[in-house]
């Protein structure tokens, strides 16, 4: 029997919901672009998440990874049935923290 979660997820994909966008082909492949280009700045440059003095600010690339991690589930299109994990994993805070690791990347 499906829940009030999976209607308001299939509702959301299927387009018969205001924020259907956000659940669009264009958003997600904004976010697993997004996700895929950091996440490869990490791994294959790891030097640009060190600081001037060459220390690592784990608290930073925690939220960046997590950021990354929400664009990989978003981008590859899993909706999560509980509103925490939504809100946690969802678009909204995969954008937020991606743009800030990587303008946190860029400034240093």
């Amino acid at each position: 029997m499906a829940t009030t979660a999976d209607r308001a997820a299939c509702e959301a994909m299927s387009g018969n919901s205001g924020t259907s966008w956000i659940y669009g082909g264009a958003a997600r492949g904004l976010s697993l672009a997004l996700a895929c280009g950091l996440s490869g700045l990490i791994l294959f440059l790891p030097t640009v998440v060190f600081g001037g003095q060459g220390e690592l600010n784990h608290n930073l690339l925690m939220l960046i990874m997590w950021g990354v991690a929400a664009g990989f589930v978003h981008g590859v299109g899993f909706v999560p049935r509980t509103p925490l994990l939504r809100l946690a994993l969802g678009p909204y805070a995969a954008w937020i923290l991606m743009a800030g690791g990587g303008l946190w990347l860029w400034l240093e």
